[in-house]
């Protein structure tokens, strides 16, 4: 193959892998179970970012940037009240040189029922849509994004995207949890409308 034909080879190739992972409309499903070395660090990681928040009847949010400090939120429900409780690191726990001097931060805000199960109906939309993908993930640098729906029972399944396009379902779902994760600033954003815009399209 000649040089020419080659560069534009795998351009269009490059193209068509990286915007076949951008488009991905639904979660693949993560087990962290197993005794590996990357099951162990997620693990930790996200005991970390949740320390001592509640563990049952909760819907996470957890966004892990290949080099700046992680981030998330949890929503959660104690009698008859809801919260949605920000939480941040104070360092990248990957490149941390000791993990227990990883100090995190947290913001509650209270917010109404009806947003309460609007972000309950999407998270439990998504566990169910999850799946693995057929394709090849092809993965540079980027920001993978997980989502955590835990039972009253204490049961959790995980399912996790990495960099969707913006203008994908998932990805304006992660637009609507980045404002969600600054609640206190977006208080007057229109959260019901666009969630139940995604509700609508997910329903599908």
């Amino acid at each position: 193959m000649k040089p020419m034909k080659r560069i534009i080879f795998f351009t269009i190739l490059y193209f068509y892998i990286f915007s076949g992972i951008a488009q991905k409309q639904h979660l693949e499903p993560v087990s962290l179970d197993q005794n590996t070395k990357s099951d162990l660090y997620y693990i930790s990681l996200f005991d970390k970012l949740y320390e001592d928040l509640s563990k049952d009847n909760s819907f996470r949010y957890a966004v892990v940037p290949s080099f700046y400090p992680e981030y998330g939120f949890s929503v959660e429900s104690k009698k008859e009240k809801y919260f949605i409780i920000s939480t941040s690191l104070s360092e990248s726990y990957w490149y941390s040189k000791n993990k227990k001097k990883v100090k995190f931060s947290t913001q509650k805000n209270k917010i109404d029922k009806e947003l309460y199960e609007q972000i309950g109906k999407i998270f439990k939309l998504l566990e169910e849509q999850t799946k693995e993908y057929e394709e090849l993930n092809f993965v540079t640098d980027g920001v993978s994004y997980y989502f955590i729906t835990t039972n009253k029972d204490g049961n959790n399944k995980t399912g996790k995207i990495w960099s969707p396009s913006k203008e994908s379902t998932l990805g304006k779902w992660i637009f609507v949890c980045d404002k969600l994760y600054h609640f206190k600033k977006n208080k007057n954003y229109n959260f019901k409308k666009e969630i139940g815009d995604i509700i609508s399209v997910l329903e599908k």
